[in-house]
């Protein structure tokens, strides 16, 4: 049975309000929405933006010449959806003169996770660490190479009517 969003989402939650608030709330507490609504209305952009400016950078005010080589552009957005999953009006945008609404769909916010992105397509971020399926000439030199040390230890022996 897959995990509910709540139970993916809390985690991340409960990370970012002990090092942005220090607050320390269970995971349990936090999944049955017993974080007081206080505790979510202290919830600014420039919060958000200096927790993912610290996890990125190090520091939370980065310079023109500092780079994010801490953390990539996807970790943010699936942390601001984490955050935005447990915010009081997670469907409304924030306003910037009321102050209220969903801080992490501010334009600051999204200005940082932009920021990153430019840096990870200049080659100046945080290394990609995906991987890729093989290559049908990859796989077909991979299994020459097989084939040819295991025929040199005579550890088989190959099909006539098959080429490589």
């Amino acid at each position: 049975m897959p995990l509910s969003k709540g139970k993916l989402y809390a985690p991340t939650f409960r990370k970012f309000l002990h090092a942005s608030l220090d607050l320390d709330y269970s995971i349990d507490d936090i999944e049955q929405g017993l974080v007081p609504n206080e505790v979510k209305l202290l919830i600014t952009p420039q919060l958000i933006v200096d927790y993912f400016h610290m996890a990125c950078y190090g520091h939370t005010n980065p310079q023109e010449n500092d780079f994010p080589t801490l953390k990539r552009s996807n970790t943010l957005l699936y942390w601001k959806k984490a955050i935005s999953n447990y915010m009081l009006m997670g469907n409304s945008q924030w306003d910037e003169i009321s102050l209220r609404g969903n801080p992490t769909k501010s334009k600051e916010v999204n200005d940082c996770i932009k920021d990153v992105m430019k840096a990870e397509v200049r080659n100046q971020g945080v290394p990609m660490a995906a991987r890729r399926a093989m290559e049908y000439k990859e796989f077909l030199n991979l299994l020459t190479i097989v084939r040819k040390r295991a025929n040199c230890f005579g550890m088989m022996k190959l099909n006539p009517n098959v080429r490589v």
